[in-house]
């Protein structure tokens, strides 16, 4: 689903959090469910899930190379599964996290991202030719940062926490 130009769905240099409730299964091709990039080299956020560890990868790109990544939150991604996926850039403490299911699974440096922005617009279910095939829900962009708690009280809400 190609979500249009907007503004508010831009990360650009401001603070920005993204994430949906995502269906996840075992895969070793890498599966798109939430993305602003047109390819792997652009710039943007996405949301990667691949070889059997849920949000396998979470990136943020600036100029064609990883600034912020988390791999392999060591989640358990061998049996279909619901988990509720959230990237935060948080500008002032210049950090990307991800919190899945309500819990931080890693934080990364964005000291250097810059502007995040691009002309592609975000896409639920894909990122070029790479779809997501599988269900998705909740999917959210806000214009700022979540806290720990709200990330726990959104999986709450969920039944994931």
């Amino acid at each position: 689903v190609d979500l249009g130009s907007s503004a508010s769905l831009v990360a650009g240099t401001g603070d920005f959090t993204f994430g949906g409730l995502f269906f996840v299964e075992d895969s070793t091709t890498a599966k798109i469910p939430l993305s602003s990039r047109i390819s792997a080299s652009g710039n943007g956020y996405d949301i990667v899930l691949q070889n059997g560890s849920v949000a396998g990868r979470i990136a943020v790109r600036v100029d064609s190379a990883d600034i912020a990544q988390i791999a392999s939150p060591n989640w358990d991604a061998s049996k279909p599964a619901w988990h509720f996926i959230i990237g935060v850039i948080n500008r002032s403490a210049e950090t990307l996290e991800l919190y899945g299911d309500g819990l931080s699974k890693g934080t990364g440096d964005i000291t250097n991202a810059g502007n995040i922005t691009n002309s592609q617009n975000p896409n639920i279910g894909k990122r070029g030719t790479l779809f997501f095939n599988q269900e998705a829900q909740h999917i959210f962009f806000l214009n700022r940062v979540i806290t720990a708690n709200e990330a726990l009280k959104i999986a709450r809400i969920a039944g994931l926490a």
